[in-house]
């Protein structure tokens, strides 16, 4: 696997974009089964991702990954969001669209994210996901600590 990206930030904002080379186990495929030696084949992903500041405190986001090797799982996505931040409190919304090859997957989140000490968080979050054979309500809570 090969990952390469090209960063820029500038006032506060941030844009990331890079691919992702592999071969092995298809990029969509969650059972984790072998695959035959035939189906190990080179895969790419082409990604984006921007954190633009629109005011203090006040951020939109945007995603977008492409595979346009991939004949099985997921072959694009795009998302977009707002986030604000105030003091050690963050709290966001942000939507996506999956394209898979078997049927298409619509999510939301809706999340807040609480600081504490120098570098731990608590992050409670509830998502609605919906594709072609439910629609369900999930919630959950992160809790993460950087190093």
């Amino acid at each position: 696997m090969s990952i390469t990206s090209l960063n820029y930030q500038n006032n506060d904002s941030g844009y990331y974009m890079g691919i992702a080379l592999h071969s092995g186990m298809s990029a969509g495929d969650e059972s984790g089964n072998d695959e035959t030696e035939e189906k190990k084949k080179l895969n790419t992903v082409l990604w984006g991702y921007a954190e633009q500041k629109l005011s203090s405190g006040l951020y939109a986001l945007f995603q977008y990954s492409i595979n346009p090797t991939e004949k099985q799982g997921c072959r694009s996505y795009v998302g977009g969001g707002l986030v604000m931040r105030y003091k050690k409190i963050e709290g966001g919304v942000f939507a996506d669209y999956a394209d898979f090859t078997t049927e298409h997957e619509w999510a939301s989140e809706l999340t807040c994210k609480f600081l504490f000490g120098k570098s731990g968080y608590v992050q409670p979050a509830f998502h609605l996901i919906a594709n072609t054979r439910e629609c369900n309500w999930v919630g959950l809570i992160r809790l993460g600590y950087e190093i």
